[in-house]
């Protein structure tokens, strides 16, 4: 995945956080390029963003992938 839209993803994250309209405590993000995803959280409260080192791609890691977003909706 490229750094550069890793870097969009932060600033985008640290933006919607800084809108004020956005009142919880983690903000995901993913990068995607059609079929390699990667993904980043946002944690406002100690102001730092992580990347996921783990690369997903699809249809070979779907499952994963899907369990992932799966799980950001839901928490």
């Amino acid at each position: 995945m490229s750094k550069r839209g890793f870097t969009q993803l932060a600033v985008e994250l640290i933006a919607v956080e800084q809108a004020e309209f956005a009142n919880y405590s983690m903000l995901y993000g993913a990068v995607s390029m059609g079929n390699i995803w990667q993904f980043a959280v946002l944690d406002t409260q100690q102001k730092r963003v992580i990347q996921d080192t783990n690369v997903y791609r699809v249809p070979a890691n779907l499952t994963k992938l899907l369990q992932i977003i799966l799980g950001i909706l839901e928490s």
